[in-house]
């Protein structure tokens, strides 16, 4: 995928975090999905949003891979 949603739940969940710990979060999901690395973030609050936006996001992935793959097969059944 060439995008990370922000579902909505987790931002509502992201709008008692300071903007300082959002930008935290937001820089180590991009790491993430940049490198495969997992950021260590100081604050618990911070580290429960990216657990959860890491796991959303490997769904979607996962998802996005399944649909392709699929795709790909009914193309080559043709």
């Amino acid at each position: 995928m060439r995008y990370v949603p922000l579902y909505t739940d987790i931002l509502d969940m992201m709008q008692f975090m300071k903007p300082i710990q959002v930008g935290n979060v937001i820089l180590a999901l991009r790491e993430y999905v940049m490198t495969g690395k997992r950021v260590a973030l100081k604050t618990q609050g911070e580290q429960m949003a990216i657990d959860m936006l890491i796991k959303r996001y490997d769904a979607d992935q996962k998802a996005y891979e399944d649909k392709c793959e699929t795709n790909k097969r009914i193309a080559e059944e043709r």
